[in-house]
């Protein structure tokens, strides 16, 4: 093999005649550097030995490694690898062995991406800083967590660790089965995304949000005795401040019923569930964002004396968030016909905001008037690009303002759709209730 060297750094390593088919490389002591696709023409490494003098790894060695089986690194006390760059050993699908040394510093993000053989990983025991994708994938047999390493989010982003090993004395960790906790069991940190069922200890305090969907991957479990966490009817609850944190598991063909005492429901809790659902909330909910539901579900909203249900879209011109909000106020507010109405509204003309006028204009607050003045400007909007008789029947019996009644005619006159116009004309004299009086067309 030829090695070319400049100023310290291994620049490019090329095959000779004669070498063989499989090659080991030891790089030389002395230097420092390995640069940036210094192995673009060696793909027939399989082991590389790095020894102490090399400081720094530069990103991406080659393209592909597809014969690569074991990366060494050698180090002698404070002497050794530092910094693995970016995607340095991406594309290695046979890779099978990595040992860090104890002076490593930093290991950038996909470092190992792409290499899903790497089954015996030697973390460095000191401060090393691991990006959370830079083992992406791999199915560890057995990780063993030293005293002075910390950096352990890139565990999230394994498939598997049959063993993971911690000692009873680690000042920072305490480990079940492969789920690794703070020392007092107070927080969840770590865990791979396969596994067994995950059994929360009683003691646990704080579930980060970024882990609630291995945990309904895995399957979750939840002690009588828990302080903060429990699991009910496949919904796992935050009883401190009464959070629907994740849902777990739903029954097919079968409502999914938020209990009374839930008080607001996560952004993300139904992040795994794909297929539509029926949805009963309680009036004592905070407005779930619209982000909770899917295409295809019916909200059901308990009222003290009914459930009025209402089918969840996108795409329609008024804001979804907004419409969930009303609904929730018309609850609190025990406006069980209006609320109905609104609803009917919507299985009727099939959008969302085609109901929301005739309700502002009765209640006459500020936030309502804002509600449906931007109701109108989309409506007139709507009427204009489509065209669509029953747009206008919709929205004519309750313009808002004279102002916007007289924006409406016009754009109906300019559009010189004969039918839009005996629509119009049928309404002359149709009283449009607004602010500050009434107008007459």
């Amino acid at each position: 093999m030829k090695l070319t060297i400049k100023d310290d750094c291994l620049f490019l390593v090329t095959r000779e005649d004669g070498d063989p088919p499989a090659v080991t490389l030891a790089v030389p002591d002395g230097i420092k550097k390995l640069c940036h696709h210094c192995f673009l023409q060696l793909r027939e490494l399989t082991v590389l030995l790095i020894p102490p003098s090399v400081e720094e790894i530069e990103p991406v060695l080659a393209p592909v490694l597809p014969m690569l089986q074991q990366v060494l690194f050698q180090w002698d006390g404070d002497k050794g690898t530092r910094t693995i760059g970016m995607q340095a050993f991406h594309h290695a699908p046979i890779l099978s062995r990595v040992i860090l040394p104890d002076t490593m510093r930093k290991i950038g993000a996909g470092a190992f991406q792409d290499s899903p053989a790497i089954t015996e990983l030697r973390l460095p025991d000191g401060p090393c800083v691991i990006a959370n994708n830079a083992f992406q994938g791999c199915y560890l047999q057995e990780l063993t967590i030293p005293p002075a390493f910390f950096s352990i989010a890139f565990i999230n982003d394994l498939k598997r660790i049959d063993r993971l090993v911690l000692a009873d004395d680690h000042p920072r960790f305490t480990a079940i089965g492969d789920v690794l906790y703070s020392k007092d069991l107070s927080r969840l940190h770590a865990l791979p995304h396969k596994g067994g069922r995950v059994d929360l200890p009683a003691q646990l305090r704080k579930i980060p949000e970024t882990l609630l969907d291995t945990l309904v991957e895995r399957g979750t479990w939840t002690p009588p005795d828990s302080a903060v966490y429990r699991l009910k009817d496949g919904m796992l609850f935050n009883i401190r401040n009464m959070r629907l944190q994740a849902i777990m598991s739903v029954t097919p063909n079968k409502p999914l019923i938020v209990p009374d005492s839930t008080l607001a429901i996560e952004a993300g809790a139904r992040s795994h569930v794909r297929e539509a659902l029926t949805i009963s909330l309680p009036l004592t909910l905070e407005p779930p964002t619209q982000y909770f539901f899917r295409i295809g579900d019916t909200m059901a909203l308990r009222l003290p004396e009914t459930t009025v249900y209402w089918p969840f879209k996108t795409g329609g011109p008024l804001s979804v968030s907004e419409s969930i909000v009303t609904m929730f106020r018309l609850g609190r507010e025990t406006k069980r016909r209006e609320a109905e109405r609104m609803f009917r509204h919507e299985l009727r003309l099939s959008q969302q905001f085609a109901m929301a006028v005739p309700l502002a204009v009765r209640f006459r607050s500020e936030e309502f008037i804002r509600f449906t003045a931007h109701f109108a400007t989309l409506m007139i909007s709507q009427i204009g690009d489509s065209h669509d008789a029953k747009w206008l029947k919709a929205f004519l019996p309750f313009g808002m303002t004279a102002e916007n009644a007289v924006t409406l005619c016009d754009i109906i006159t300019e559009l010189g759709d004969p039918a839009l116009i005996a629509i119009v004309q049928d309404y002359r004299g149709t009283h449009f209730p607004f602010r500050s009086g009434e107008m007459r067309l």
